[in-house]
């Protein structure tokens, strides 16, 4: 692999255009597995379903070299557990790999909490802060950016802020892009976005086509 991976986080309430950045990150990747708590990507086209965690492997091993989009379920209620168990499975998959994969985790402040996991549920803190160095690029989205992991905050290359609607989330965006920047953040509207990485913070926002239009750099 030619480059480490990276993390991406992507935060904001619900219908304010989330799904749309993911879907668009992860459309040229080539393996992809997203770990999917509301069914979303079971429902596109070219997604191979599956709701345990052997179906998942099967379908990674039946791939072999070849590419593929995973849309696992899990079950509702055991998301740490089931987000677990898949982040050890793609530890030791991409142990001999050549080829970067991408594990998307939607509603990732259930399976990527803030509150610290017990020592024996650790695989997602293992890509979090090791996967980069065997090709593991993760998106997190969530809807309560103030409920999710700050050590994923802080290991992110790429964050996306939409509009959030409560005090702590709010709160969460302006620790995260900057005081500086608190009124952008309370003025954003549905479908725009600060974006962060590289330490520069640009505004943008999505588009009917499913494109993003990132804009000019904020000062």
């Amino acid at each position: 692999m030619s480059q480490d991976a990276e993390l991406t986080l992507i935060m904001g309430q619900r219908g304010c255009g989330k799904t749309t950045v993911a879907k668009a990150l992860v459309k040229s990747e080539r393996r992809v597995i997203a770990f999917d708590t509301m069914g979303e990507f079971a429902q596109m086209r070219g997604w191979k379903v599956a709701h345990d965690r052997k179906a998942v492997a099967q379908a990674m091993v039946k791939a072999g070299r070849g590419g593929f989009k995973i849309a696992y379920v899990p079950p509702a209620g055991q998301e740490i557990d089931a987000l677990h168990f898949l982040s050890e499975i793609i530890w030791r998959y991409q142990e001999a790999a050549a080829e970067q994969i991408t594990l998307l985790v939607d509603e990732a402040d259930l399976g990527i909490p803030k509150h610290n996991l017990p020592a024996n549920r650790g695989g997602v803190k293992q890509l979090i802060l090791r996967g980069r160095h065997r090709g593991v690029n993760m998106i997190a989205c969530t809807q309560r950016p103030a409920l999710i992991s700050s050590s994923y905050i802080s290991n992110s290359a790429h964050i996306y802020g939409f509009m959030v609607a409560s005090t702590g989330d709010i709160d969460q965006l302006v620790r995260t892009f900057g005081r500086q920047h608190k009124a952008a953040i309370e003025g954003l509207q549905k479908f725009q976005f600060l974006y962060r990485a590289d330490g520069q913070i640009c505004t943008g926002h999505t588009m009917k086509s499913g494109a993003l239009k990132v804009n000019s750099v904020r000062t």
